[in-house]
């Protein structure tokens, strides 16, 4: 596929808010090798920088490599035509590396929500009652209230969510890491992720993929359409019935009432248009699109139909979203992160169409590279034309 025009390439690198680490300045090209950020809908965002110390600096006065610090709040910006930061955070990893010509050392680490991700806890919402517990608000508890149990350090966290209405009588998370415990919340097809890039450093947001949204560019094959879209330097994609399956039931027990609980999906809540991988495998394996295999859950505790019929859709929706995805390189832009909706174009009937971004790689490999900004898409959807 053609290679884009080259165009001037910005990029700003902050530690503690100042363009430089000691007495070294933060220049890509010069000090600075290599920056990569990946921003995913299911983990927190990471970030690598590689900077190379010149091989006739005196041993004994490696000034990066000690002026670097574990904690350092870290900025990304780039961007060709327009600069946008991609990445805001903190260094959890020092890796230097001290060879004969040729010195180094690579400072890397995730944004703010990775703290919720360590040690585990054990707490509960509402007393069993009476449904008063909303879901966005034991959601923002999660985040806003993780902290270092250890000397009880907040995470210094805030949450911004959706206005929700769904509530339950309770809810109880039992030894676990407050991350995992938001992404059982939310579903499998939740979206729990720093929103620094976007509003707040230490924001997290929760709220479920907007795949109804418009799309935040258009990819194409060969020529631009429109002439604001971009052309894709390497594709390729995957359509699977593997993960297909015609019904999602959960079952349980209320010991209350002594009766079964049943909740089963059959159909995905929000479908991108064409059809569904549910009704796609169907017709190709077993004659029909609303036949096929049966997915029973009984390891999941329910209190009723309706959360069982919840836990059932989400699973049903996390499934059908592996039916179509794609890896697309572009030349890199921070316009697209991960939760946004591309569009393709020229990829034949099949392939076109929008698509759920579910992870972005900004990577920058050189400043003599022809293209060295590039970005790597992971792109999902649960139908086809």
């Amino acid at each position: 596929m053609p290679s884009p025009s080259r165009e001037t390439l910005s990029v700003v690198t902050k530690f503690d808010g100042a363009e430089k680490i000691g007495k070294t300045k933060l220049n890509f090209g010069e000090g600075i090798e290599r920056i990569e950020v990946e921003q995913r809908m299911d983990a927190p965002d990471f970030f690598s920088i590689e900077f190379k110390i010149q091989a006739t600096a005196d041993p004994q006065k490696f000034y990066l490599i000690d002026d670097l610090k574990l904690g350092m709040e870290v900025e990304i910006q780039m961007g060709y035509e327009d600069i946008e930061t991609v990445f805001l955070g903190e260094v959890s990893y020092i890796e230097p590396t001290i060879e004969p010509g040729h010195t180094a050392v690579a400072a890397s680490g995730y944004d703010f929500a990775h703290r919720m991700t360590r040690g585990t806890k054990s707490t509960t919402w509402g007393k069993g009652v009476e449904a008063d517990q909303t879901v966005t608000t034991i959601a923002g508890d999660l985040i806003s209230k993780s902290e270092a149990r250890q000397g009880n350090s907040s995470d210094g966290l805030s949450a911004k969510k959706d206005s929700g209405t769904t509530k339950v009588e309770y809810h109880a998370v039992v030894n676990q890491n407050p991350y995992l415990a938001l992404q059982q919340l939310v579903g499998a097809t939740g979206c729990a992720q720093d929103s620094g890039h976007l509003d707040s450093k230490k924001q997290v947001e929760f709220k479920s993929p907007q795949i109804k949204s418009s799309p935040v560019l258009t990819i194409c094959r060969d020529k631009k359409d429109p002439k604001k879209a971009v052309k894709a330097r390497r594709a390729k994609f995957s359509l699977s019935t593997v993960r297909q399956v015609a019904k999602v039931e959960v079952r349980g027990y209320d010991p209350a009432t002594k009766k079964a609980i049943k909740g089963e999906c059959k159909a995905v809540s929000e479908a991108f248009k064409g059809t569904t991988g549910p009704k796609a495998a169907g017709k190709a394996h077993w004659g029909a699109s609303s036949k096929g295999p049966v997915l029973t859950i009984v390891d999941r505790p329910v209190r009723d139909k309706k959360e069982a019929e919840a836990i059932a859709q989400s699973i049903f929706d996390g499934l059908s979203m592996q039916f179509q995805t794609a890896e697309i390189e572009i030349q890199g832009t921070p316009k697209v992160k991960a939760g946004s909706v591309v569009e393709l174009k020229q990829f034949t009937k099949r392939f076109d169409g929008k698509y759920l971004v579910e992870s972005c790689t900004h990577l920058i490999t050189g400043a003599g590279n022809n293209t060295p900004y590039i970005c790597i898409l992971s792109l999902t959807r649960n139908a086809h034309p």
